[in-house]
């Protein structure tokens, strides 16, 4: 029989793995993330608009904003742009891409 630990952890896991897979399943569209992210984070989300250039295996997706929201998207040092491109590349790994997010100006 299982310790109570051993069974907590467990369930933990089942809901990792579930959790993980819905975040594949609604997100597995590298442009619709970087979308969906850019428009929460931003005081302007009507203004975010998001291209996406496909070449071979490199994907670039061009962001444009609103010029006051550029530095909510960048952050400080670049953090927050650093964030949002590793999200995305989660996507593209699992898919044998290679991803490159562009903020435009």
């Amino acid at each position: 029989s299982k310790s109570r630990k051993e069974e907590e952890r467990e369930k933990e896991s089942i809901i990792h793995r579930n959790l993980t897979d819905i975040f594949y399943i609604i997100f597995s569209n590298m442009k619709a993330l970087l979308e969906y992210i850019a428009k929460a984070v931003t005081k302007f989300p009507d203004d975010v608009k998001v291209e996406e250039v496909a070449d071979g295996t490199n994907i670039t997706l061009n962001l444009t904003l609103n010029n006051e929201d550029k530095p909510l998207i960048i952050g400080k040092m670049g953090r927050n742009i650093k964030a949002i491109r590793d999200t995305v590349a989660l996507i593209a790994v699992r898919e044998g891409k290679r991803v490159y997010i562009k903020v435009l100006d």
